[in-house]
């Protein structure tokens, strides 16, 4: 059988001060990790906030990221309104959206719930007077 000796308050001493320097090393850290994220997201926000273009090495040009989600009333001026028949480019550029997000309506891929008739001229106007 084995006995097991009583820890003294001088060994407990010891072991508390070694738990203590390891908490503080670890605030340390977890502060360095906590200011590393907050500049990481603000250099996100500020790649997303850009327009990118991909430009030489035999790399395609996909045009600018988008600036905004496309709303009904987007899709709807694209498809049937004041946009009907332009190309995404322009389209993209004129409205800030991505070509992607114009060629995703053009080809009925999205926003396949909007028809000619989705909103009536009274519904119409504010909107585009607003999109403006």
């Amino acid at each position: 059988m084995t006995t097991t000796k009583k820890p003294t308050a001088a060994s407990l001493a010891i072991i508390i001060d070694a738990q203590a320097a390891t908490i503080e090393s670890m605030e340390g850290s977890i502060t360095a990790l906590q200011e590393a994220v907050i500049q990481l997201q603000a250099t996100l926000r500020d790649e997303r906030a850009k327009p990118h273009r991909a430009k030489g090495n035999g790399q395609r040009d996909y045009g600018p990221s988008s600036t905004r989600k496309m709303t009904d009333i987007d899709a709807w001026r694209i498809l049937y309104g004041d946009l009907a028949g332009q190309k995404a480019r322009p389209l993209a550029d004129h409205l800030g959206l991505s070509r992607g997000q114009v060629y995703s309506v053009l080809g009925g891929y999205t926003f396949n719930h909007i028809l000619p008739d989705s909103f009536t001229p009274s519904q119409r106007e504010p909107l585009l007077l607003e999109a403006e």
